[in-house]
Formats: structure tokens, C-alpha cells, sequence
């Protein structure tokens, strides 16, 4: 992919952000909407993900609500049908919100309704949602790899690690998970 800076500084957004850290599209829908969501470096703001359309090779106008006011998105996912994004942040938080407006739709909690036993407790490293947007998977610095309901946003199973997950890869067409830990192993 090649976004031009030229279109990129004539906004004012991006070029401040720092680099990627994580980003994450989906080519279905990529001539009706934008299509690619990327999170980038902390910086000392708290710097926001951003929509992007691989069409015009240019950043969206359309912002990313989120009921997480504070805090930085660590990982993004798309989903395959390309009409959802979920962002995973520092604080262990997970929402869901449609990409073609920026819309919030959902943050991820127990089946409770309370969420706190619940969450991730370390920062989100990995996400990945499944080719029919069943189930979200989530790793975590905080030795957890989680499986959610999609469509309903409420923990399903949760496993533990016996070393912090440093990186989560999801194949949405076998559904096989994979994660590397702080201990290099895989």
C-alpha cells in the first residue's frame, strides 16, 4: 500500500502519529468504504486509530468513536465482510465499532454485564475475528488468551499462559490461533 504524504499533510492527520503499530483490512468492501484501520506508537498525546480507503490511497474524514476516552489502541482487527473494526488498547479494553460511519458497537465484558472479572488486566496484543464474525479471539500481556462472542460483545472461554502473550495471529480460515510469549516460544 502506498498512501501519499502530500494528501496525508494537507489534512493534518498522520504524519504526527508516529509509525504503525498494528493495522489490519479487509478487501470486500474496499470501493464502498474506507477499508484499512491502523493504530500507531504512543506518543506523549494519546494518538487516536485512523480510517483509511485503499481506493483513494488517502485518510478518512470519518473519526473513530469509542466509549474509551483515554488510553492507547495497541492492536486493531478487521473483520472479513469489512463493514466492522475492533480495537484493543493498553488498559486490556476491547470495542467494536462499524467502519463505514465510526460508530461504537460494543465494549467487550462479562456475560454479567460488569466486565471487570473479565477484561484483559495487560495491555491487548493480539485480535482476531473468525471468517462468519461468530468469535473474537484476544491475547494479552496478562498471560490470556480470550474468546468472545462476536455479534453479543460477552467472554466466551478464557485460557491461561504460563508467559505474557507478546503477539497473537489468528487464521480466520481454519480457525488456528497462534501466539508467540516474552519467553520466545510459540
Amino acid at each position: 500500500m502506498n498512501f501519499s504524504k502530500k494528501k496525508l499533510a494537507s489534512k493534518g492527520d498522520g504524519l504526527e502519529s508516529g509509525s504503525i503499530k498494528s493495522f489490519d483490512f479487509s478487501a470486500f468492501r474496499e470501493r464502498d468504504w474506507q477499508n484499512v484501520v491502523t493504530c500507531h506508537e504512543g506518543t506523549a498525546d494519546v494518538t487516536p486509530p485512523h480510517l483509511w480507503s485503499y481506493a483513494n490511497h488517502s485518510i478518512s474524514k470519518i473519526s473513530i468513536q469509542s466509549p474509551v476516552k483515554q488510553g492507547r489502541v495497541t492492536t486493531v482487527s478487521v473483520s472479513l465482510c469489512g463493514n466492522f473494526g475492533v480495537l484493543g488498547y493498553e488498559s486490556g479494553m476491547i470495542t467494536k465499532f462499524n467502519l463505514q460511519s465510526g460508530n461504537d458497537n460494543g465494549l467487550f465484558m462479562a456475560e454479567d454485564g460488569k466486565g471487570a472479572a473479565s477484561l484483559h488486566k495487560g495491555e491487548i496484543t493480539g485480535l482476531g475475528i473468525d471468517s462468519q464474525n461468530k468469535f473474537l479471539v484476544s491475547g494479552s500481556l496478562d498471560r490470556t488468551v480470550k474468546l468472545w462472542d462476536f455479534y453479543r460483545c460477552r467472554l466466551l472461554k478464557s485460557y491461561d499462559s504460563e508467559y505474557p502473550i507478546s503477539n497473537l495471529c489468528y487464521n480466520r480460515f481454519n480457525d488456528l490461533v497462534a501466539f508467540s510469549t516474552t519467553d520466545l516460544s510459540i
